[in-house]
């Protein structure tokens, strides 16, 4: 699974901050940040992004 998929299913279950999320996907918590803003923005949710 790619960073940014994992990222979006660990933010849709919202047990996890981005902290915990990027430290568990080694990748910083602005660019947990920033995968969240532009799938916001995009209209791209994790029902969308497992297809």
């Amino acid at each position: 699974m790619s960073k940014l998929r994992h990222t979006l299913q660990l933010l849709h279950r919202g047990a996890l901050s981005t902290r915990q999320i990027g430290a568990a996907l080694g990748i910083s918590k602005s660019t947990v940040s920033e995968i969240a803003s532009y799938a916001r923005v995009a209209g791209v949710d994790w029902a969308l992004a497992q297809s």
